[in-house]
């Protein structure tokens, strides 16, 4: 590899890894005794992330979230509270709600569920995630499949900063993980299914004290799983 070439990667990868982890999203659901649910969503970045975008931007996009979120939860939750986040270290926003009983979450047609299913029959709590219809409508339409290997490349030839900064990017975005809290249940396993496909997997259980933490991999995941995917929480 030239030494202009790593010197860019090496500038790449020292910028990334100071954003690695700086995304944080907590999903807290707590059952009630009527059989309901009290959510608190959680996003927080750090500062840096912030500064090194556009800040005006950023900081509308997290301000017009609390109209858009308290309009897509109309009629299905009470109790709805809104906190911005920022100190010197963080920004972000907190939402939380109380659903109402016999709220149906399927209304909503989200990226991801702020108000996850929870059926009192089979005892189990679903939690779904799909791509961003913006990312889906950005896609070009798809052109016929190419060889990976290009008849013109050097054999020893590297790979060009660009790809190899992408290769990175990808790196640094699939290990974003979405955590799951939960108290008020007694969790017995959680599981990845595929929406449009027979795809399943049992993923950690962490109990610390009466409450239980699922850490999600959903970047990796919706890599792979392309239309989305549920994780499923069974209790007892």
């Amino acid at each position: 590899m030239k030494f202009k070439n790593y010197v860019t990667l090496l500038a790449v990868v020292l910028s990334l890894t100071l954003f690695t982890g700086c995304f944080n999203i907590l999903h807290f659901v707590s059952l009630n005794s009527d059989g309901t649910t009290s959510v608190k969503w959680r996003f927080t970045m750090g500062q840096s992330i912030k500064k090194a975008g556009d800040n005006n931007q950023i900081t509308q996009k997290i301000e017009n979230a609390d109209t858009e979120i308290k309009d897509k939860l109309k009629g299905l939750v009470t109790n709805v509270k809104y906190t911005k986040i920022e100190d010197e270290y963080l920004f972000g926003m907190e939402l939380s709600f109380d659903a109402k009983k016999g709220a149906n979450p399927k209304e909503l047609d989200d990226d991801f569920t702020l108000l996850p299913l929870y059926n009192a029959a089979d005892k189990t709590l679903s939690f779904r995630f799909k791509p961003s219809k913006k990312e889906e409508e950005k896609k070009p339409a798809e052109e016929p499949a190419k060889s990976d290997k290009d008849p013109n490349a050097n054999p020893g030839q590297e790979p060009s900063p660009e790809k190899q900064q992408e290769e990175i990017m990808n790196l640094i975005l699939s290990s974003a993980r979405y955590q799951i809290v939960l108290s008020g249940f007694n969790v017995t396993k959680a599981s990845i299914k595929g929406i449009d496909s027979t795809n399943t997997h049992n993923i950690q259980v962490i109990q610390v004290g009466s409450q239980y933490i699922i850490d999600v991999p959903y970047m990796s995941i919706l890599s792979k799983e392309k239309k989305g995917f549920d994780v499923v929480v069974t209790t007892k």
